[in-house]
């Protein structure tokens, strides 16, 4: 098992960083067409104080907590969230050679795009778990302020509003009015941090949605557009400081399946630079969403805590129609979320029972309280027996997270937890943080995520 130490815990999300550069932590595979080759999202560091993800001023307790922020806002926004119309169409348009600079920084990820005619340069944080392209747009009395200004529509020659009469605007987030089509975007609600119930600033979006040319950056050096992305125009942004604190994240880019995503558009997106083959086989597990959902539903049927295998009920983790039950795979979630209550089962028990069955009575360890995580224990000088985690999927699709990506080590502060958080509701969410030292590839092709471990020498 491995040793955990808070210097372990930095160098491994550091080398993480060099690693997905050269291997790749998320290949998506969104394509229709075999003669495109894509485009690609290059890793910057993000400790780097070039990042807009840059956090130099924070402490360690102050990110994390950030962290769980986030992951509580999509885990309650999972809970409430209805489905919206899937069948919207849009026009097939897929450059070739396309490279997406992204940013990665405490396990979420920020993409650089250009925005209109004359170009308008933005950087808009990645989300699997969300369809909505939306960036900050002028006039915007409730904006935050950019270090290099707001996307301002009038100043674009290639811009245009979509129209009401199109079929996104039949329901879901989006709404006609006056003759526009608007959309409200909540990110969370009421949410639970470990043992206890608060309530944070639910983070809100509204705009009208539009149409704009994309500018990516090629793999040939120069640059490719895609016209008519539809995409929000937001003039009413609240509650995103988490996001938006150092002036250079300006909204969200949504990459799930749903039909104002990125990923509608035949092309293949590439994460990481010039992604390599890996010598290690990758494992298939087909994605089994609902039809009426566009989330990345994933068939988990068990967990093992380190060699114990949990024993769930054949169809416990069984996705629901209405998307409200089931497992999720999410880039936008850091942290991974279980279940309190699905189909009867109480997931996050069971698994923390697990862990604190070794922890509390197999080693000894007292449990500490700590307000981030709930199953907390002191950590004595040299510990180092730290269980895995993995998920089971079908069929015989192991993923097995490393303990040192299973657990939140504070060395001085003498304490650890399990970084795992719960939901009331039925759904879990397979979180950033548990994605670490991973090759991934959203395959829709094959309706498949893929996935292999890489060792990641530190």
């Amino acid at each position: 098992m491995a040793e955990l130490t808070n210097k372990h815990f930095l160098a491994t999300a550091t080398l993480l960083i060099f690693l997905t550069t050269t291997v790749s932590h998320f290949h998506f595979t969104f394509s229709e067409d075999s003669k495109l080759t894509g485009f690609t999202l290059s890793l910057i560091p993000g400790d780097s104080p070039d990042s807009p993800l840059y956090q130099g001023n924070l402490t360690r307790h102050e990110r994390m907590q950030r962290l769980i922020n986030i992951t509580q806002s999509k885990a309650s926004l999972y809970r409430l969230m209805s489905s919206w119309p899937g069948n919207a169409t849009t026009t097939p348009i897929g450059p070739e050679n396309i490279n997406l600079p992204m940013i990665r920084n405490n396990f979420y990820y920020a993409v650089k795009i250009g925005i209109g005619n004359p170009v308008y340069n933005a950087y808009l944080l990645l989300d699997t778990g969300s369809g909505l392209i939306w960036t900050q747009c002028e006039p915007c009395p409730t904006c935050y302020p950019m270090e290099y200004g707001i996307y301002d529509p009038r100043r674009s020659n290639t811009y245009s509003m979509l129209p009401s009469s199109h079929a996104l605007c039949q329901s879901g987030y989006y709404k006609r009015v006056q003759n526009q089509c608007m959309y409200t975007m909540i990110y969370g609600a009421e949410a639970v941090a470990g043992g206890s119930t608060s309530t944070l600033p639910v983070p809100k979006t509204q705009g009208v949605a539009s149409l704009e040319t994309f500018t990516f950056a090629n793999n040939e050096g120069g640059f490719s557009n895609i016209d008519g992305v539809i995409f929000g125009c937001s003039r009413y942004v609240q509650n995103f400081q988490d996001l938006m604190f150092n002036q250079k994240i300006s909204g969200i880019l949504g990459m799930n399946t749903a039909p104002d995503s990125l990923t509608t558009r035949p092309i293949l997106v590439n994460f990481g630079t010039d992604v390599p083959r890996i010598s290690t086989p990758l494992v298939n597990t087909l994605f089994v969403s609902p039809p009426r959902t566009q989330l990345f539903f994933l068939d988990l049927r068990d967990v093992s805590v380190g060699t114990h295998q949990i024993g769930f009920p054949k169809g416990t983790f069984t996705a629901s129609p209405d998307g409200s039950k089931g497992v999720v795979i999410d880039s936008g979630a850091p942290f991974t979320v279980l279940a309190e209550n699905i189909n009867g089962v109480n997931a996050y028990l069971l698994v923390m029972s697990a862990f604190d069955a070794y922890y509390g009575q197999s080693q000894g360890l007292p449990r500490v309280k700590v307000d981030q995580f709930e199953y907390c224990y002191g950590l004595p000088n040299g510990f180092n027996d730290f269980l895995t985690l993995t998920f089971h999927f079908y069929p015989r699709a192991d993923f097995v997270v490393n303990s040192r990506d299973v657990h939140y080590v504070n060395s001085g502060m003498r304490f650890f937890c399990v970084a795992l958080m719960k939901n009331s509701g039925g759904l879990s969410l397979l979180g950033a943080y548990q994605q670490q030292n991973k090759h991934i590839v959203y395959n829709l092709d094959l309706n498949a995520l893929q996935f292999a471990t890489v060792t990641c020498p530190i």
